[in-house]
Order: structure tokens, then C-alpha cells, then sequence
């Protein structure tokens, strides 16, 4: 990959999506969880089937919330990166 030919501000741009993202499936992830949790809400033929579906449920998007962050830390990482290679180029360029 050629960090010189990365756009940094379109990088972080993406990362900064990407956690709204992430926070928006921790959102639904709570509001799941409050529905979950009232009992009354909800009529099952078998409780325990119940939670076990809803505890899947819940670690799912706790796992869709880790890889969104991961690509997202990601994304801020190579920007950085790319600034780095870009300012290191530029610096070899006004020495010559």
C-alpha cells in the first residue's frame, strides 16, 4: 500500500463514521436489552429458549460493535501513517 497516495482527512472521515456507527449499534443494543428485560413485553413458550435467543442476540451486535471499532482504530491508525509518509516526503523533497 502507498501511504503517499492516501488521503488523510478522507481516512479519519471514515473512521469518524464508522464509530457513529459502532454507537448507534450500542444504542440498539441497549434498547434490545430493555426490551428484553421486561418480561411482561414478551410471550414465549419457553422462557429459558427465550433468553438464550436473546442473549445470542446481544452478543452479536456486541461483535458487529468490536469489528466496527477495530476497522475504525484501522482507518485512524493509517491516516496517521499516511500523514507521516506524506510530511517525511515532503521534508526529502525540500532537502534536495
Amino acid at each position: 500500500m502507498n501511504l503517499l497516495s492516501l488521503n488523510p482527512e478522507e481516512l479519519e472521515n471514515a473512521a469518524s463514521i464508522l464509530k457513529k456507527e459502532a454507537s448507534s449499534l450500542q444504542n440498539l443494543r441497549q434498547d434490545f436489552k430493555t426490551l428484553f428485560d421486561q418480561e411482561q413485553s414478551w410471550k414465549t413458550s419457553s422462557r429459558k429458549e427465550f433468553n438464550e435467543t436473546a442473549l445470542t442476540f446481544l452478543k452479536t451486535i456486541d461483535t458487529k460493535v468490536d469489528e466496527v471499532n477495530e476497522k475504525s482504530t484501522y482507518l485512524k491508525n493509517l491516516a496517521e501513517q499516511a500523514r507521516l509518509a506524506q510530511a517525511k516526503e515532503k521534508l526529502k523533497q525540500e532537502q534536495t
